[in-house]
């Protein structure tokens, strides 16, 4: 009986009756149908030719009209050409803004104390040229030291010459004073020195004292 009503459904499509089969897989076949049976399902494909297919294979079908032949379209008529289109320009990126790093300005330099150290030096010639002829070199230095209430005074001196070929000078003096403020009106000291004087001829001479 399911026999004859396939026939009858096959006989009711036409022999230009196309049918879609949409297959378990995803796949979808179609063509005209030639035989059909309760596990089977031959058709006539326009693409793949004659092919069998099980009816269980088969998810669903849908019945379209065989399309109909194909009617030559005339040429279509070339349409104008289009200008190319002009490339947009961009304007250039501005470099990137880099952050301004602040410095901190240097630490203020620490004032400078009062100079403890003090030193003169100094360098002389003395030269005449006439009916005599002398010449005299010297030289003086001075070294001062002072904080708070000491001080320490340092001095040297040194003379020599000749005239006509005579030693006219030859004198070198040293001596040392330290003072000591005990108050603003009272202070203590202590001296002491040492030179010669070879014209003078003093070899040797020295003072040292307290006061």
């Amino acid at each position: 009986m399911v026999l004859a009503a396939v026939i009858l459904t096959r006989a009711a499509q036409g022999a230009d009756t196309t049918t879609v089969f949409f297959l378990q897989n995803g796949d979808r076949i179609s063509g005209v149908i030639v035989q059909e049976s309760n596990d089977t399902i031959t058709i006539q494909s326009p693409v793949v030719g004659k092919v069998t297919l099980q009816s269980s294979q088969v998810q669903r079908r849908e019945t379209a009209p065989t399309a109909a032949p194909a009617v030559a379209t005339p040429p279509a008529t070339p349409a104008a050409a289009v200008p190319a289109t002009t490339p947009e320009v961009k304007p250039p990126t501005p470099p990137p803004v880099q952050a301004k790093v602040v410095t901190p300005p240097p630490p203020p330099a620490k004032a400078k104390g009062p100079k403890l150290w003090n030193t003169d030096i100094q360098l002389g010639m003395n030269l005449r040229y006439g009916t005599t002829h002398s010449q005299e070199y010297l030289a003086t230095a001075r070294t001062t030291y002072g904080k708070d209430k000491l001080r320490e005074t340092l001095d040297y001196q040194f003379i020599y010459g000749k005239a006509l070929g005579v030693i006219s000078a030859n004198r070198m003096t040293g001596s040392s004073k330290t003072d000591f403020d005990l108050s603003k009106k009272v202070y203590v000291y202590n001296i002491a020195g040492a030179g010669y004087d070879q014209v003078q001829k003093i070899d040797q001479q020295y003072e040292i004292g307290p006061g």
